[in-house]
């Protein structure tokens, strides 16, 4: 009898072990598509707004003349934030 109890005892923790390692790992997945859905969410606004403030500028053509190459080696001036607006003609269609 005592091997039977001893047997039960192993599978009880067993299956323990199993339902808590399936809880663990299902709240650990809910948590990563959670934190990319947000992360996603964030980057989209952060580049929609960017978008946005760029065409407002394109709107009123206020184009700033381009900073001078000592403003652009300062600390001041990042020059990945830096965008370049180049307004194009449009196209002659009567040409063609």
């Amino acid at each position: 009898m005592d091997g039977l109890k001893g047997n039960m005892k192993q599978s009880l923790q067993f299956r323990l072990s199993l339902w808590l390692a399936a809880v663990i790992t299902g709240i650990a997945l809910l948590a990563g598509v959670f934190s990319f859905a947000t992360a996603f969410q964030d980057a989209n606004e952060l580049q929609d707004d960017l978008l946005r403030q760029i065409a407002i500028l394109a709107d009123h053509h206020y184009l700033e003349a381009a900073p001078s190459e000592a403003a652009v080696g300062s600390a001041e001036v990042d020059p990945d934030a830096r965008v370049i607006l180049q307004v194009l003609q449009a196209p002659n269609l009567a040409a063609a």
